[in-house]
């Protein structure tokens, strides 16, 4: 029995290379590999192409300069800096893929951060890698009444698990901001959250 999650790679290569069996169900005209439920398949192939969310991810690429405020305790001082972030959809339109350059602290930082629509789920999806670690962190949610996308994640550090929520808001054609929010840090559980980082950014203009 093939997964689930694995019905979209193997319906490619089914597709691709034009496999035939002569013990699957009959589709369009060709045959599903034994075991494959081809209309489970087919839709499989659907869900996999983008959607209007897609669409909606695609006005974001461009070039952008952003203001970033970081914050290391609720209540703490406040440090600004200012960046430039890249933004571009990749593999088919399906994902947007954001690469930010600025410096944290005084040393120089980057960051990379994939973001994505889940159709499968009905759900956006996050994947945030930079400068600062040699792991990567990730988050899924629901855009909320509000507008703001809310994704959730955790993680194990040395420091303890971590709970946290990536903010993605839109707020206009040439606008956006992206919010990191913990819930918990170790053994600090933050009932109301802390937004430990916030970057506004701001599309160039020709």
């Amino acid at each position: 029995m093939i997964p689930k999650s694995s019905i979209a790679s193997v319906a490619a290569l089914v597709l691709t290379l034009g496999v035939h069996s002569t013990t699957g169900q009959e589709a369009g005209g060709k045959t599903a590999p034994e075991g494959l439920d081809m209309q489970a398949l087919m839709e499989a192939m659907r869900l996999a192409q983008p959607g209007p969310e897609h669409e909606e991810l695609a006005t974001r690429a461009g070039e952008w300069t952003t203001d970033v405020s970081v914050r290391m305790a609720p209540g703490g001082p406040v440090q600004t800096q200012t960046a430039t972030a890249s933004s571009k959809m990749i593999l088919g339109g399906r994902f947007l893929e954001v690469v930010s350059d600025g410096d944290f602290m005084g040393q120089p930082f980057e960051s990379r951060s994939i973001l994505d629509f889940d159709r499968r789920r009905g759900e956006y999806t996050i994947i945030g890698l930079d400068t600062l670690g040699t792991y990567w962190v990730t988050g899924r949610g629901k855009r909320g009444e509000d507008g703001v996308i809310r994704m959730h994640g955790e993680d194990d550090d040395p420091m303890g698990k971590q709970v946290y929520t990536f903010e993605y808001e839109i707020l206009g054609p040439d606008e956006n901001e992206y919010r990191v929010v913990f819930h918990r840090i170790g053994e600090t559980v933050y009932e109301d959250g802390f937004t430990m980082v916030s970057v506004r950014s701001k599309r160039k203009l020709e």
